[in-house]
């Protein structure tokens, strides 16, 4: 049995219905309590191990600051429709006129760190989150499927986080393809990227090999 003060609660001010039907894939130490207004705010911080706020940013109260100042584990996630870049308080953000569930359940994973059998792990960096499982690449509010070998390439370069030789890359496969179709498949890749994007986010540092970057 697991005590009230190990469940990791989320607190969702407003009861967004794609939130909701996360709940169905929680892990067994994570909730949700969904408010529809911020009445009694302070008795459910301490009544409860809140871990993950998610709030429109028209109800920020005036208050989050030193909410999270007392609580600072707590991490803040706002749908948003407007430039909230000031707000340093803020660890994520979603553009609720580009809502989509998917991006969602990305963002609130990477913020409760969750890996386990039901909450896959996302690999991140800044707003480029990928899901291995789905084969699916997120950059802010939009996303594209992947094949495989696209996927296992973006996934090593995130996970290493700094510049990828050829011959690094090539292990991903074993060695079994030549540095020519590596080369290959990045820049197809990256003109995949560019054609969903408007940009891509693989770079080539010449004669060093490939990086993601923004």
């Amino acid at each position: 049995m697991i005590s009230l003060s190990s469940i990791n609660t989320t607190l969702v001010i407003e009861s967004y219905p794609e939130i909701q039907k996360l709940t169905s894939k929680l892990p067994e130490n994570t909730r949700y309590i969904f408010k529809k207004n911020l009445s009694n705010l302070e008795d459910v911080f301490s009544n409860h191990n809140i871990k993950l706020l998610i709030i429109n940013s028209k109800q920020i109260p005036l208050s989050i600051s030193d909410i999270k100042a007392f609580y600072p584990s707590l991490k803040i996630l706002v749908i948003t429709t407007k430039d909230i870049s000031h707000l340093n308080f803020v660890d994520e953000h979603i553009d609720k006129s580009k809502f989509r569930s998917k991006c969602l359940n990305c963002k609130i994973r990477k913020l409760l760190s969750i890996n386990n059998e039901n909450f896959l792990e996302i690999y991140s960096k800044g707003n480029i989150y990928l899901n291995p499982e789905t084969k699916i690449l997120y950059i802010s509010e939009k996303y594209i499927h992947l094949t495989t070998n696209e996927t296992n390439i973006i996934k090593y370069i995130l996970e290493k986080d700094t510049i990828c030789s050829i011959n690094e890359l090539k292990m991903i496969f074993g060695n079994r393809i030549k540095e020519k179709c590596i080369t290959v498949l990045i820049s197809r890749l990256r003109k995949k990227l560019r054609y969903t994007f408007g940009y891509t986010i693989i770079k080539n540092s010449y004669g060093k090999g490939y990086y993601i970057e923004i």
